[in-house]
């Protein structure tokens, strides 16, 4: 198991991992309501959209799935990252952010089925958290944390620092 989410409501545990499936779980009585198929490789990140039980699962097949744990059902796939999908976040709005190993980051625009690519690590971004609906910041395998907005397409901030020296640059 690679990943395991709670939904915000606390009812629903989803897990993910190598053997391509999604498992969603009631958490009151620990039941498996539902297994999801269709991702080609490992599931790497799995996240619930605030206030729902839409969950969004990432994959190292480099897509984005979209489900519907209530009705039980595959939503859509989207596609876009040219390397495995490494982390996702979302919030209450229908948008998800991924990092990817291809050294991007991509916020999803799931209604209008678009998406804004950005760019401000030189190795695979693994980690991901927003911050509120316009900022999110990222952790990558090159040291730095960078800090995105929607308004610009850079990061307006990075944070470079040594592991074992403690040197910092800003």
């Amino acid at each position: 198991i690679l990943c395991l989410p709670l939904s915000t409501d606390g009812t629903l545990l989803a897990s993910g991992g190598t053997d391509k499936t999604i498992k969603v779980w009631d958490t009151n009585d620990f039941k498996l309501l539902e297994t999801f198929l269709g991702h080609r490789d490992a599931i790497s990140c799995l996240s619930f959209r605030q206030d729902s039980h839409t969950l969004y699962s990432g994959s190292y097949d480099r897509s984005l799935k979209i489900w519907d744990c209530d009705s039980h059902s595959y939503i859509e796939t989207l596609y876009g990252h040219i390397a495995p999908i490494t982390n996702m976040d979302c919030l209450r709005r229908e948008r998800c952010i991924t990092s990817s190993s291809d050294k991007t980051v991509r916020m999803w625009k799931i209604q209008e089925e678009t998406q804004l690519v950005f760019s401000g690590h030189q190795m695979s971004v693994d980690a991901i958290a927003y911050l509120n609906d316009n900022t999110w910041i990222t952790g990558g395998q090159d040291g730095k944390l960078c800090l995105f907005s929607m308004l610009k397409k850079k990061t307006f901030f990075c944070s470079l620092q040594c592991p074992w020296c403690g040197w910092h640059y800003t």
